[in-house]
């Protein structure tokens, strides 16, 4: 059985360096989500859409109610996806986005594959 958890969760901070194209990306702090997780269930998600059936934080994380885009993959390098590519090609937000789905389908496969039928 292959489970995924949430182990930590980092807001991103994008900083402008001049001679560089792209913002550096990196986390200000990392939080351990498990033992953040009895603080974040009980303080409610507010939602504009759905107001029948309220969500705690916790909620919305375990049950993975959010968007995501895999930008890094362990490797020996410690490479992100982004480096893979050079960025002055005009398909480099393509490339990226295609290679993190590459990478998801890569994780869904090896799941299925530990099944028998």
């Amino acid at each position: 059985m292959m489970k995924n958890r949430i182990i930590g969760i980092a807001p991103l901070y994008e900083e402008t360096v001049e001679g560089l194209d792209k913002p550096l990306e990196y986390p200000l702090f990392w939080v351990y989500y498990p033992e953040a997780r009895t603080f974040l269930s009980k303080h409610r998600v507010i939602s504009d859409n759905n107001d029948v059936a309220p969500m705690t934080w916790a909620d919305l994380l375990d049950n993975r109610y959010f968007t995501s885009i895999i930008y890094k993959k362990s490797n020996v390098l410690d490479y992100k996806v982004d480096q893979y590519f050079d960025d002055k090609d005009p398909m480099f937000g393509f490339d990226r986005l295609m290679e993190s789905e590459k990478i998801k389908n890569e994780l869904f496969n090896f799941e299925h594959d530990l099944w028998e039928y």
